[in-house]
């Protein structure tokens, strides 16, 4: 993916991408929760995670892994998306430090157009819905 990548935090509508094994998933621990859909423009749009995707406190620099990706692939694998289908998918987190007010979200890769949404602020419940688009 050469483009360029945008985010924005509005969300027209809930997402529905929740499963028996992401409920299951959830009861264990407090996770954080990143909910994420794209309105693919082309045939030939693909979408990837690395699995060393990251969330980062920018109080502490702390980091809470990515423990789980549901309806997209990890990388080096790809996941297509079907032209005029909004496409969903889910990632989820180790928990953030109690105090942390704001954080980054980071694919952690030397890669151009590698994901990065800056300055997400905090939620009590710990459950966002980002809007991607490409430029």
């Amino acid at each position: 993916m050469s483009s360029q990548i945008k985010y924005t935090s509005t969300l027209a509508e809930p997402l529905k991408i929740i499963t028996p094994e992401f409920d299951l998933f959830m009861l264990e621990e407090r996770q954080v929760i990143l909910h994420s859909y794209h309105f693919p423009i082309s045939f030939l749009d693909r979408i990837r995670i690395h699995p060393n995707t990251c969330l980062i406190d920018l109080d502490t620099g702390h980091r809470s892994p990515m423990l789980q990706n549901f309806n997209i692939s990890l990388a080096p694998d790809w996941t297509w998306m079907e032209l005029g289908r909004r496409f969903e998918f889910t990632l989820v987190f180790a928990g953030l430090p109690k105090d942390c007010t704001r954080f980054d979200m980071l694919e952690d890769v030397p890669d151009t157009g590698r994901l990065h949404i800056r300055n997400i602020q905090r939620s009590k419940s710990d459950v966002y819905y980002l809007r991607m688009d490409f430029d």
